[in-house]
């Protein structure tokens, strides 16, 4: 194995481990369960946004839900309708997800990203998307005022970012926050803020993320973050495919395997055997948390 697909933290696995390539989930199978709208907007160019609907799908049209908005990572959104599932959305509008959920709405708003002409990438999530994705929020709640429940925002990578980016200008405006693999932790002045507002804040960061380092961009903040009572930590040493192999990857040469904890909560936090990432946290994964915190 060449270096350059040699992962820094390969030298440091478990006795007994072994290292897995992909997750186990297919990609595309309940894309046809979205629907597509545009937020008009000038500043960012119009802002594309995927709906699962479950009253359309046959929950109860008497039942409230909760709202799932799910923000993808950088470059994500020059996938296509991919993006749905590299935001960690695709498997949460599933029959199995949504039983253990008891329905739920799921929103995906996309970025307008471009690469320059130097290969830079340019309008990924930052300071012009946040007036219009509280916009958006607002709009939905609003046309769905008899059934739509507590507001979820989760996020990976750059989409985690956001979140945190969300949550230091409009805490108030959500119950739950499910950073992935992002950094930009508030101060401890804005977490109380963020705690008086009453918004849970499940933080999720894997210690071998290769592109968001731990030690440097969590480790800082953990004595500040374990203060507050409304922040749950959830730090897995190793990031695990479905297989339980420890997950790496190199798609174009950077390795990611262990920054795209995304993955596993795309995949609930279940092992393909059916045991839980974390007895503790997640006995019914990711569905089950959503399910108890709604």
């Amino acid at each position: 194995m060449a270096d350059s697909d040699t992962p820094f933290w390969a030298k440091d696995i478990p006795e007994g481990a072994f290292i897995s390539h992909a997750p186990s989930y297919k990609v595309g199978t309940y894309f046809s369960l979205f629907e597509e709208h545009i937020f008009k907007n000038a500043e960012t160019g119009d802002i594309r946004y995927y709906v699962y609907d479950p009253i359309k799908h046959g929950a109860s049209p008497d039942g409230v839900y909760p709202v799932l908005f799910f923000f993808h990572g950088a470059g994500n959104s020059l996938q296509g309708i991919n993006v749905i599932n590299y935001s960690m959305a695709e498997l949460y509008a599933s029959p199995a997800y949504q039983k253990t959920i008891g329905g739920a709405y799921i929103v995906v708003p996309v970025t307008n990203e471009r690469v320059t002409a130097d290969g830079q990438l340019e309008n990924g999530w930052s300071g012009p998307y946040y007036e219009p994705v509280i916009t958006i929020k607002r709009q939905f709640f609003d046309a769905h005022k008899a059934n739509a429940g507590k507001g979820f925002f989760l996020g990976t990578s750059d989409g985690a970012f956001f979140v945190w980016g969300m949550l230091a200008r409009y805490s108030a405006e959500m119950d739950i926050a499910v950073p992935v693999s992002g950094g930009f932790i508030p101060d401890e002045e804005k977490l109380a803020e963020i705690q008086a507002n009453g918004t849970l804040i499940l933080s999720m960061h894997g210690k071998h993320d290769e592109l968001v380092p731990f030690n440097d961009l969590v480790t800082p903040h953990l004595e500040k973050l374990k203060k507050f009572s409304n922040i749950i930590l959830y730090h897995p040493d190793w990031v695990r495919n479905g297989d339980g192999g420890i997950a790496q990857m190199n798609p174009g040469g950077m390795q990611m395997g262990q920054h795209c904890l995304c993955n596993q909560v795309g995949a609930n936090l279940m092992f393909d055997d059916g045991t839980p990432y974390d007895e503790v946290l997640f006995p019914e994964g990711m569905t089950g948390w959503i399910r108890d915190h709604k």
